[in-house]
């Protein structure tokens, strides 16, 4: 029996679909695959029939994708950021080649950047159904969250809608899987339930049975901290903090324009189509190997004041050169051609399009020189180009919401292969320094010649300027680079090149980090540490 192509039912309607369509909207706009959200957008301008006779849409200008692309290029994860965790048992999840690596992350964190800050939002899916570590990047259209009363930009529950196969029926079927933290009232679950099969009760029907084996309820409730309190296993991502659960309008009305300018460059090309040749009118006049089709009058008045259909009208495609003979078709009456010649001018259409796009990226905050003319020719376009300043200060305020977005990804993970392997990873203390892009040399040149000053006037440390250099890097960690700094300094400064002596110490160092970290319950523990201090000492001034 032949295999049967999938049938995919229509996605079911819901309460927050208008949050849903826009989202889904913009992120077919991103992957530049939009037609069919710019001809109902269109329909709203245009008549149908008008429509029709433009043609397939253009989207060829997509303001949109220019200025998201500009802002995440080269982008915070084009050279892999540095992952800190005091404790060396973290290795096995951040070195590279760890759980991380061979999850992808670094280029799906290429992706999650780009759609966050072209959708306002999105999400990243922790789990390790086969004791590996997995990153499932999901739409926030196919997300719908419920708010913890007391923190409104906290999700309690949150909804899933995805399609799966029905076994028993051999189809698929549109599911939400629903992951609730619970509360004092209830516990923290796991349910699969349909997205479009309501039972009795007004409910949706479960499906946990079929798909779970049945809910995960209370202490089954699989995703949880070492502490057990229990997480949602997916990390939202931000484009903004305004204190609720969604941050989609950020960019909506560089959306609408995205779709404005489409809409003109459609009229456009089909105008430019029509206006560079000329139209020939006949009358009384036979053409030969004409395509004959009805008229378009439903209702027709001849000369004789009969209601009668339109009469037929002929049409036949002229090559340059060509000869055609025409018949009279009545003798006796004067046979005429006419020719209509071009009668629009494209000049003030591309002027209005380049002018729209001009003012559209001005107020989305972009200076003068960011937006240019691609050349003097007033049939060109605007261009949009952001200046590494502004592409930096932009990465330098967004910086937080991808530290948070990422520290709590980290720390997920790890509590999700530590409940599902037998892992024993830090799940908090994490830290991420991201490779920011290069100042010119004259900002490079005034921002050491402050940072000195303000260390040499007793205003900042330079622990304080060292961690300004690298964002996300604690205290403890700056302490530390800036110890080794000085001690390599040392070292160099004074000749001293034996390496069993730098080994030495590095161990030393190590061991005295260690019995700090240690209780010191017994006078020998404070002992030995002075004793390697001392060594230290000695070792450094060698």
């Amino acid at each position: 029996m032949p295999n049967q192509m999938t049938v995919y039912p229509n996605r079911p309607q819901m309460p927050d679909d208008k949050r849903a369509d826009h989202q889904r909207a913009r992120a077919a706009i991103l992957d530049e695959d939009f037609d069919d959200v710019l001809d109902k957008w269109m329909e709203g301008f245009v008549a149908q029939e008008i429509l029709d006779s433009w043609g397939n849409p253009d989207t060829s200008n997509n303001p949109l994708v220019a200025y998201v692309s500009q802002l995440t290029t080269p982008g915070r994860y084009c050279r892999r950021p540095i992952l800190f965790h005091p404790d060396q048992s973290a290795d096995g999840l951040l070195e590279p080649g760890g759980a991380l690596d061979r999850a992808g992350w670094l280029t799906k964190a290429q992706t999650y950047e780009r759609r966050t800050v072209g959708i306002g939002d999105y999400f990243v899916m922790v789990d390790a159904p086969d004791g590996e570590l997995t990153l499932q990047l999901v739409e926030p259209a196919d997300i719908y969250l419920d708010a913890d009363p007391r923190r409104p930009d906290q999700a309690r529950q949150l909804w899933h809608l995805r399609l799966r196969r029905d076994a028993y029926r051999d189809r698929m079927i549109w599911t939400f899987t629903k992951y609730d933290l619970g509360d004092e009232d209830r516990p923290p679950s796991l349910t699969v339930c349909s997205a479009t099969e309501k039972d009795e009760s007004g409910g949706y029907v479960d499906l946990s049975v079929e798909y779970l084996g049945g809910a995960l309820e209370g202490d089954a409730y699989p995703y949880r901290y070492e502490d057990g309190k229990p997480f949602l296993p997916f990390v939202q991502f931000k484009s903004q903090d305004n204190g609720h659960l969604w941050h989609w309008s950020e960019l909506r009305g560089l959306h609408r324009g995205t779709l404005h300018v489409c809409t003109y460059a459609t009229y456009t090309g089909r105008a430019a189509l029509d206006a560079t040749g000329s139209h020939v009118l006949t009358w009384n006049l036979q053409l030969p190997g004409a395509d004959v089709r009805a008229g378009t009058s439903e209702d027709y008045s001849d000369s004789v004041g009969f209601s009668s259909s339109a009469p037929p009208i002929e049409q036949v495609p002229i090559t340059p050169g060509a000869i055609s003979a025409c018949q009279i078709v009545e003798p006796g009456v004067q046979p005429g051609v006419s020719v209509v010649g071009p009668g629009i001018n494209l000049d003030p259409l591309h002027r209005f399009t380049r002018g729209y796009i001009h003012d559209l990226m001005l107020n989305r905050g972009l200076g003068q020189a960011s937006v240019e003319k691609v050349s003097a020719n007033p049939a060109s376009g605007a261009a949009l180009h952001i200046s590494d300043r502004q592409r930096r200060e932009y990465a330098e305020r967004t910086e937080p919401l991808f530290r948070a977005g990422d520290l709590e990804l980290f720390s997920k993970c790890a509590a999700v292969l530590n409940r599902q392997t037998d892992s024993d990873y830090p799940e908090s203390g994490y830290s991420i320094v991201y490779h920011r892009s290069q100042r010119s040399p004259q900002e490079e040149r005034d921002q050491r010649e402050r940072d000195e000053w303000l260390v040499a006037n007793g205003y900042r440390s330079r622990v304080d300027v060292f961690k300004e250099r690298y964002p996300g890097l604690s205290t403890q960690n700056a302490l530390s680079d800036l110890r080794r700094i000085a001690r390599e300094e040392a070292i160099v400064a004074s000749g001293a090149v034996d390496e069993d002596v730098i080994e030495a110490v590095d161990d030393l160092e190590a061991a005295a980090q260690a019995l700090r970290e240690m209780p010191m319950e017994h006078e020998e523990s404070t002992d030995a540490l002075q004793l390697i201090q001392t060594a230290l000492a000695a070792l450094r001034r060698a």
